[in-house]
């Protein structure tokens, strides 16, 4: 069914500068089935002394309308969120953009105002129906979460079952979704938006870095994609078989605050402790129902050298802190995935993410890490068999 969109150009004073140094761009947008007042969220790379930073703006919808306004220096990658973690893909340049959008299809937006419009259309096209099965699928996944979070003992493990079926079923989707992407990057390496659709397949983690530089090396450099070339070169660097998050491969240290107070650093416990970093998030049903495991191994092996660290995923730092009360998770040192640089976000997740950094694609998703700082394996659940790996890593 094709949604005729009425895009009409208005005065709305709702967004937010951002603090970029670079030409304007002006950003309206309608959007129906929208509540009134629901506050939307557009995140893009911004650069600053030579370091990528993730700028986030948020404005609300007044009217069935939002603005946001800033600056960036060329043609950059962009995002809309909400709330419930729908998403919706787009570009920025400076420019007057309009955005005409259903809040129950965000990835069906139709844009105007862009020079890669065009471009941008016929991918979402070669995409065919992808873009809403997976907004289909994610939304199933989130919804069977939340039940199982909600539900009462005895009918939580069907839930369970269903909700595993359904993350599969979204991560096939999203393995059709790269397979179609990188046909058309191979067919059309000079496409302004191509370098970005690159940058995309390698961060799934699922090729290896040869074909990928390759492919890269076709792209050929122009002024119009300029931006999204670098930002492609500089993931390509973070991809797999360049960091250690393999078994085997040294961990990458790191520091963060806990929520205790004080700090964690990885390096601290090399040639003492085996470690186990158990990324979890408060809105995370799988990862609440593991927790009762998590609590018994860490009194059972802390004696024998054994050190959890709780790694979460939450972007809200007080239902983290809630969540943390509520369930009982104090027990062992707990950390956020996401810390601020200068009191900023660094735009490559590699770089100020630990969960992106080990490559974590789902969550529960536990690393252990040996007395040497190699990891030693990675799981997604905890039973006797990964206990036993557990054991032998401590002898």
């Amino acid at each position: 069914m094709v949604v005729i969109y009425l895009c009409v150009l208005f005065a709305l004073v709702s967004g937010v500068s951002c603090t970029s140094d670079g030409p304007g761009f002006r950003l309206d947008g309608t959007i129906t089935g929208a509540a009134e007042g629901e506050v939307i969220r557009l995140s893009y790379p911004v650069s600053r002394q030579g370091i990528w930073y993730l700028q986030t703006d948020s404005a609300r919808v007044v009217g069935g309308r939002f603005r946001f306004e800033g600056e960036v220096p060329g043609i950059v990658p962009a995002w809309l969120s909400f709330d419930n973690m729908d998403e919706a893909p787009l570009f920025l340049e400076p420019s007057q953009i309009r955005l005409c959008m259903e809040r129950e299809r965000p990835y069906a937006g139709t844009l105007r105002g862009l020079s890669v419009g065009k471009e941008f259309d016929e991918y979402r096209n070669w995409l065919g129906e992808v873009p809403q099965r997976l907004f289909e699928k994610q939304r199933q996944a989130q919804e069977l979460n939340q039940q199982w979070i909600a539900a009462v003992p005895g009918t939580q493990d069907s839930l369970w079952s269903s909700f595993l079926e359904a993350v599969q079923s979204y991560k096939r989707e999203l393995a059709v979704e790269d397979s179609l992407r990188m046909v058309y990057v191979e067919a059309h390496p000079e496409r302004t938006i191509s370098p970005h659709l690159l940058y995309l397949s390698i961060r799934t983690d699922w090729h290896e870095p040869e074909p990928l530089h390759a492919l890269y090396d076709r792209i050929p450099q122009t002024t119009a994609n300029r931006i999204l070339r670098e930002l492609a070169d500089i993931q390509l660097s973070l991809a797999p078989g360049q960091t250690g998050v393999e078994v085997g491969q040294q961990a990458g240290d790191f520091e963060r605050h806990e929520s205790a107070g004080g700090s964690v650093r990885l390096s601290d416990y090399a040639g003492q402790s085996v470690v186990l970093l158990d990324f979890w998030a408060s809105w995370c049903g799988p990862c609440l129902k593991a927790a009762p495991a998590i609590r018994e191994l860490t009194r059972k092996y802390a004696d024998k050298g054994l050190q959890v660290i709780g790694v979460s995923v939450d972007d809200d730092s007080t239902a983290w802190q809630r969540a943390l009360l509520t369930h009982g998770l104090t027990y062992y040192p707990q950390v956020l995935s996401c810390e601020l640089a200068d009191g900023e976000t660094l735009y490559f997740p590699e770089q100020a993410d630990l969960a992106d950094r080990y490559r974590v694609t789902q969550i529960p998703s536990l690393i252990l890490i040996d007395r040497e700082g190699r990891i030693a394996a990675r799981w997604t659940q905890i039973t006797s068999a990964e206990e036993s790996t557990i054991e032998k890593t401590l002898h």
